[in-house]
């Protein structure tokens, strides 16, 4: 079952984090998540405007996914230490 809460700040930490790295991989030109930016810029430019949203769309549902699994970890190694006791 899905935890509400946990899944709602695990999509607003995923927000936070891939905002940061855009900021830091717009501030290093040379950096390859800037040239993979880029390269995505090009893809959008070039008619396929579609590939960005679904790039972006597939961070996002990345970073999110890799939240909540950590919190749910965290949520039953907490609980099943308090159980012991």
């Amino acid at each position: 079952m899905i935890n509400k809460n946990q899944f709602k700040v695990s999509f607003f930490l995923a927000m936070v984090c891939l905002f940061v790295k855009v900021i830091f991989d717009s501030l290093d030109q040379g950096s390859m998540a800037s040239k993979f930016i880029q390269t995505i810029n090009v893809i959008g430019a070039s008619g396929y405007w579609y590939l960005p949203i679904i790039v972006g769309g597939w961070f996002v549902i990345m970073f999110t996914f890799a939240f909540y699994i950590f919190f749910r970890i965290i949520n039953t190694i907490v609980h099943r230490l308090y159980r012991r006791r």
